[in-house]
């Protein structure tokens, strides 16, 4: 495709590294150069600038503050903006309302850092620590990946906050509480680092790994494009980015962007993609959050087939030098059309694609799992509660009628199998599991399950693949944890040699899932 303003965005990024060069000659670096390295994130070079400032002000108090924020010090942070005149400004305000409430919600936290891998993290809850290793691996592989894709990479270390609750994440980040509770945030990328909720809070679990890529490539698209990225773009990118890091697992053909996408815009109920907001996880549901997610990702998908890997390098290139409203120049720069354009060519491109096909309702598209209506909920609050006190068939037999009309759901499968598991009857836990091929929706107590079956049959390497599987949804649940086994269950299941798994790492990730997952 045609190429058109390469030369004069490539002359504005040369314009505004010219900069970097200066307070290395002698002169005094300005705020705008302390600014840019700490939206870079290039925070050793941030502390050289602001140490060679000699004329204090309270912009430069305020840059230190933000320094302070990106590193992790808010205690630093809060010191500094507690001043009248900082506090009280336009900028300073919201800087000292986030540092004062970090600084309360990460007091007494654990600092972790491996500088050999660079990599550094904060943890709230102590018993969270078993999950480095394996954040580690997701670290270091995506940011390996992003780097390859988008042709930026992080500076180390990469930071992460691991928090327990919404709460925490909220104060740490920014993001107002509601927003995070209405659309179920997990994690946001924001000032520098990973904030992520911990695998705990959420009672079924949910795709840690793949979020940790997700917010990972926030933060190259902020650094490549001095943060001047449209929201569109960095959640597009994102979405699009989040599994390339690992290899494909079962059930990602389930999500159907582009189906979400042209149903919605067939119903009316699409968000567009110049309509985001802030963010997404400021929009007013679920469902719309689901809706727009999938909007974007299906247009960075059409974009990037179309023009490919290289020319996406070069629109974040072009916008690191064009600013916040150069969108629509660095598009028709590298492709020669507008974002206007682009999004008419992709509406087009779906109604083309789905003309001749009738695809399933919005809710059935957006849904996952079994709808949990009232006998369901009570046959499972029922199997639970039999199950903890150690009637491991008759929990199972609770399950098995609701299980007959929703043969494909894990989540029930799993509790059918688990009381046969449990009084060691393989040929009962064989049948209520089924196979991969009979599920609609992954759970990670199937996955660890099955694996501890296949195990008992000789089968490691089939069965180690399921238990990481498990460990991608929901580390610190004892039967994912500790690789489909558990503790203070009946007699009969410990004849099948309950113990630890194999390994430090896996041993600590069991110890720590059992000191939790202990029936409340």
């Amino acid at each position: 495709m045609k190429r058109w303003l390469v030369a004069p965005c490539l002359l504005a990024i040369s314009l505004a590294f010219s900069g970097r060069g200066s307070a290395l000659l002698g002169s005094e670096p300005t705020l705008n150069q302390i600014s840019n390295a700490i939206t870079d994130v290039e925070l050793s070079r941030a502390s050289q600038l602001i140490s060679q400032v000699k004329s204090p002000s309270l912009d430069l108090a305020l840059e230190r503050a933000r320094l302070a924020i990106y590193v992790g010090d808010c205690d630093s942070a809060d010191a500094i903006l507690r001043s009248p005149d900082l506090a009280e400004s336009p900028r300073g305000a919201p800087l000292a309302n986030l540092a004062s409430r970090c600084a309360m919600a990460t007091a007494g936290s654990l600092i972790v850092e491996d500088k050999q891998k660079g990599v550094w993290f904060r943890i709230q809850d102590a018993e969270d620590r078993a999950l480095v290793p394996y954040l580690t691996d997701v670290i270091l592989k995506g940011a390996e990946q992003h780097a390859h894709d988008l042709g930026t990479s992080l500076p180390r270390p990469i930071r992460v906050d691991l928090v327990r609750d919404l709460f925490s994440l909220a104060a740490i980040s920014g993001l107002p509480l509601q927003a995070a509770e209405t659309t179920g945030t997990v994690a946001v990328a924001r000032w520098g680092r990973v904030i992520l909720l911990s695998p705990r809070a959420a009672p079924e679990g949910y795709p840690w790994q793949d979020t940790v890529a997700h917010e990972l490539s926030h933060l190259v698209v902020s650094r490549a494009t001095r943060d001047h990225s449209p929201l569109w773009l960095q959640e597009g990118l994102a979405k699009h980015q989040e599994t390339r890091w690992r290899n494909v697992q079962p059930f990602d053909e389930q999500y159907q962007p582009d189906q979400i996408a042209f149903v919605a815009m067939q119903t009316g109920q699409q968000v567009g993609l110049d309509q985001l907001g802030p963010s997404i996880a400021m929009l007013p549901s679920p469902q719309a959050a689901s809706i727009a997610f999938a909007e974007v990702t299906s247009f960075i998908q059409f974009w990037i087939e179309l023009n490919g890997y290289p020319a996406l390098r070069l629109l974040l290139t072009d916008l690191r030098g064009l600013g916040p409203n150069g969108v629509d120049q660095g598009l028709r720069s590298v492709s020669g059309y507008s974002l206007a354009n682009w999004d008419r060519r992709w509406r087009q491109s779906l109604r083309e694609k789905f003309k001749a096909q009738k695809l399933p309702a919005l809710a059935e598209l957006l849904g996952g799992g079994v709808v949990l209506d009232q006998k369901i909920s009570q046959a499972v609050r029922l199997s639970d509660l039999l199950f903890e006190r150690g009637h491991g068939v008759t929990s199972s037999e609770r399950i098995l009628p609701v299980l007959s009309q929703h043969a494909q759901d894990g989540f029930l499968r799993f509790r059918a199998a688990r009381g046969f598991a449990d009084e060691g009857d393989r040929a009962g836990t064989e049948r209520a599991l089924g196979q991969l091929s009979d599920l609609k929706s992954p759970h990670y107590g199937w996955f660890a399950l099955k694996g501890r079956s296949l195990l008992l049959r000789s089968e490691k390497v089939a069965a180690e693949h399921l238990f990481t599987l498990a460990v991608a949804r929901h580390p610190l649940s004892e039967v994912a944890g500790c690789e489909g086994q558990w503790l203070r269950r009946s007699q009969g299941y410990a004849a099948l040699e309950v113990g630890r798994p194999e390994g430090e790492r896996a041993r600590a990730l069991c110890d720590a899932a059992r000191r939790w997952d202990q029936p409340r």
